[in-house]
């Protein structure tokens, strides 16, 4: 029930693995094979020499998987989260939090003393390098060094510091003196006696989300994508548009997604990686739209959809809400929400219209927007609702009959109606249900008349 879930935060020692599917703590015990759910959330963890901590919102825990207890150790103020978690002694914790970062070091047994050593930034990755200098990232695509002294210093670079794209990880690689920095636009590399970036990144079109180096100093990297999707050019009648990222009149991108067309008929094709390309078929003519040229948030694109009353093309960038372009002006326009306001529900996998307003699914519940005056809220407002429509949403569906279908990774496949804001049935499959269909739903199409499609994870169409 865990397979398709968002799985991260991977740690441990030599009996236990640790690691986070969604937001449930799961941990698996290396001796007997046995995997566990202790019933806990968590949005960071971390396991250290002899103790496990772990975070859920303001507060800062540790568990003990033999006794299957956890226990509130530290608590900071109310609206500041908890992101990433970073043990050098169990005398001395670090903690990224939308807040900035603190240092804990422990005063006895169960409490601890705070310093904030950043403010006014969040904090979403911390890595301790040889030379025990801790490198924290940031969102706002700043990196900073904290010295064994305390004194701080913004990793500089051709922007002021700020980074094209967000910063995931680090790693260091001892033999030659470089810190390895990967990031939504590829890996940096910094040398550590001086701080000096290396201005030409590696993989400059991949995001990177994990690095590792052994212990023969290889270094491994994980990005957001790994395959390359093909087809037979020589079965099918088709134009086919070469990619080619080193010509600027070519599509760019190898993983190309949503797609939309404008009044004039121009093509918007999003991409993992590469921006948006316009395509307009009948001059046979491609442009670009880029995070470093046209103010995109970043160039991984999500989801797409064109609003012919506005003249406005929305845009979905990985973990940065929802934007749009303004034809008449050919400016990227931002969107803000206190709404959306986590890690998971600013990644927006669809945009779907609905009457007035616009249905935005993320990793973590579904949202609508009026398109009107821009204003996001969630979709429903009866508790039991928004709870059923919370957590991983593999994918979602109106039909003609003003029916939502939604298929969940906890709940399966259930029916809402979107007129009485009701719920009607569930029908299948999810990690705790069991219902009529031999396997996930991941895509749906189809009406009434015709009658409803449904791809599954397993079991075909």
């Amino acid at each position: 029930d865990i397979e398709d879930a968002d799985i991260h935060g991977i740690c441990g020692n030599d009996s236990t693995l640790y690691f986070l599917a969604e937001e449930q703590l799961i941990y698996l015990d290396l001796i007997t094979n046995e995997l566990k759910r202790p019933g806990i959330e968590a949005i960071a963890i971390y396991s250290g020499t002899d103790k496990f901590y772990y975070s859920y919102e303001n507060q800062l825990f540790t568990f003990k998987n033999q006794t299957g207890l956890s226990e509130s150790v530290f608590n900071l103020a109310d609206g500041t989260t908890i992101v990433t978690i970073l043990t050098v002694t169990n005398d001395e914790i670090w903690l990224g939090t939308t807040k900035g970062l603190f240092k804990l070091r422990t005063v006895s047994d169960s409490t601890f003393d705070a310093e904030q050593i950043i403010q006014n930034e969040s904090v979403n990755c911390l890595f301790r390098d040889s030379r025990n200098h801790i490198w924290a990232s940031c969102r706002s695509q700043r990196a900073y060094i904290v010295s064994p002294e305390e004194q701080t210093q913004l990793l500089t670079y051709e922007n002021g510091g700020i980074f094209n794209g967000e910063i995931f990880c680090f790693t260091e690689s001892p033999s030659t003196g470089t810190i390895w920095m990967g990031t939504m636009a590829g890996i940096y590399t910094i040398s550590m006696n001086d701080q000096r970036v290396n201005p030409v990144p590696l993989l400059s079109t991949s995001m990177i989300d994990a690095l590792y180096t052994d212990q023969q100093g290889t270094i491994w990297i994980g990005s957001y994508y790994g395959a390359v999707r093909y087809f037979n050019p020589q079965t099918d009648n088709y134009n086919f548009w070469k990619t080619d990222e080193e010509l600027y009149d070519k599509i760019h991108g190898v993983v190309l997604g949503s797609m939309a067309e404008d009044k004039s008929g121009n093509l918007y094709i999003a991409t993992e990686g590469s921006g948006i390309n316009i395509v307009n078929e009948k001059t046979e003519t491609v442009r670009h739209l880029k995070a470093i040229s046209d103010q995109l948030p970043n160039d991984k694109i999500r989801a797409l959809w064109f609003d012919n009353n506005y003249n406005r093309l929305y845009i979905s960038a990985y973990m940065e809400g929802i934007c749009f372009l303004d034809i008449n002006s050919g400016k990227i326009q931002p969107i803000r929400s206190d709404t959306l306001d986590s890690r998971l529900n600013k990644i927006i996998e669809k945009i779907i219209p609905y009457q007035d307003d616009l249905i935005l699914l993320t990793q973590d519940g579904i949202y609508k927007m009026d398109r009107k005056t821009l204003e996001i809220s969630s979709l429903f407002q009866k508790p039991e609702l928004r709870k059923i429509c919370s957590g991983f949403i593999r994918t979602i569906h109106i039909d003609d009959r003003n029916v939502l279908w939604v298929s969940t990774l906890r709940d399966g496949l259930f029916t809402i109606d979107l007129t009485e804001r009701k719920f009607l049935r569930s029908y299948a499959v999810g990690a705790e249900t069991q219902g009529q269909l031999p396997s996930a739903i991941v895509a749906i199409c189809g009406d009434s008349k015709q009658g409803l499609f449904f791809a599954t994870s397993k079991s075909g169409l």
